[in-house]
């Protein structure tokens, strides 16, 4: 039987790849064994103010002083490439690591589907941790940058690249985080849901790490210029159409001044031009400028269609929220009106469907089920996860609607009062 030992998380090399688990003193995963140790996890825990973690005493010579996982692939190299080489079993080892990827290749090789498979439910609860901690992380970020305060905006790169690795781990956990509202904290927690469906868009359309991070980071910091901006003012988000020269619109400027003087203009110059274009729309009805397609950035098409997603399906002053499946349907209007990227907009169906990710449906056989994963090009056959049901074992029943003719979606429901998400 395995033991484990608690150690202090300075002793952990970046760089390692364990093959066990790394929790936390109450068991609660960190880090899944086969998933490298990374700068910016370690960072990531020190600012949640974890200093000790448990491994597996197995792993404690290679967490502290053993190879690299560049030492562990090159030594591995020879057996990897045998034909007798078995699979990884695991969801979380992908064909590449982030930081074995060539530069300007898709991001997307380091991405393995894992089909109908129910979430391993202490990833869902490290997930939640994470998107906590980096929503908390953020907060003191953009509100120092709207106070013309000094802020540490290696914070905004360091959920970047811990997002990237989340993504890796499980792609459809991390989709739909977009569609796992919250509240408060806004624009930290608005920003953080855009930047990960973004994000999962352009995995999709095969964008490279620097782009991704670009468009991520972008996202992050778009609504910063809100906070310059009243609470009168504030209402009116949500309301599509707005007049150039209303006070709202005039906050992407806002954005880019703030920016500007507070020294993110080393933030990449995509990167600004998605937090200053996003609102922008491809037949000119935009804002800040009017700005028509061909003048604008093609990643903030993307922060375009991920922005409005998020923004339907979160409750606001003037309006109420949008079921997941009717915000997808508003954008695909939007799309026949010239008004979004159609590439951008497929890449957002190919990432969460119609029936997004998250959302719950019924089926032809009048049970209740939660979408849980997407196919890519089946828009409206997800892998769903059947409520009240279970196979033995416990395993919630799982079914891939693509590769199931016997049963189909027949309508979006609303999350049920007696589920709790």
């Amino acid at each position: 039987m395995a033991k484990f030992k608690a150690i202090r998380l300075s002793e952990i090399r970046s760089g390692v790849v364990l093959g066990s688990p790394i929790c936390d003193s109450q068991g609660n995963r960190l880090l899944e064994g086969g998933v490298e140790v990374t700068d910016a996890w370690l960072k990531r825990l020190n600012r949640r103010g974890v200093r000790a973690v448990v491994v597996n005493e197995a792993d404690i010579s290679l967490a502290t002083g053993g190879a690299t996982a560049t030492d562990q692939r090159a030594a591995s190299d020879a057996k990897s490439r045998s034909p007798a080489a078995a699979p990884a079993s695991s969801a979380a080892a992908a064909s590449l690591s982030r930081h074995e990827l060539p530069p300007g290749e898709p991001f997307a090789q380091c991405i393995t589907r894992p089909g109908a498979v129910p979430y391993e439910p202490r990833t869902v609860q490290r997930f939640a941790n994470e998107f906590r901690a980096n929503v908390q992380s953020m907060v003191p970020v953009l509100s120092s940058l709207a106070a013309d305060r000094t802020a540490d905006l290696s914070v905004v790169s360091e959920v970047t690249s811990g997002s990237l690795d989340l993504a890796i781990e499980d792609f459809d956990l991390f989709a739909g985080y977009s569609a796992n509202l919250g509240t408060g904290d806004y624009p930290s927690r608005h920003s953080i849901h855009v930047a990960m469906l973004a994000m999962s868009m352009g995995i999709n359309m095969q964008l490279d790490v620097a782009a991704l991070e670009e468009l991520a980071i972008g996202c992050l910091v778009h609504d910063i210029g809100m906070l310059r901006l009243s609470e009168s003012t504030l209402e009116q988000r949500g309301e599509l159409g707005l007049e150039s020269d209303s006070a709202l619109a005039k906050h992407p400027a806002l954005t880019m001044t703030i920016l500007l003087k507070q020294g993110a203009a080393d933030f990449a110059k995509s990167s600004l031009m998605v937090a200053y274009q996003m609102h922008e729309r491809c037949n000119g009805g935009g804002y800040p400028c009017g700005t028509c397609a061909a003048e604008i950035h093609f990643l903030a098409k993307i922060a375009a269609v991920a922005d409005m997603f998020v923004e339907l399906i979160t409750p606001l002053p003037r309006r109420p929220a949008l079921l997941p499946h009717r915000a997808v349907r508003k954008i695909l209007d939007e799309v026949k009106r010239r008004a979004l990227d159609a590439d951008a907009v497929r890449a957002l169906l190919d990432t969460l469907s119609v029936y997004p990710i998250g959302s719950f449906v019924e089926l032809s056989d009048h049970r209740l089920a939660k979408v849980i994963r997407a196919t890519k090009g089946e828009h409206v056959s997800p892998i769903v996860e059947i409520q009240d049901a279970a196979v033995p074992g416990g395993e919630p029943l799982v079914l891939d609607l693509a590769a199931d003719d016997e049963f189909r979606v027949t309508k979006a429901v609303a999350q049920p009062e007696s589920v709790t998400v």
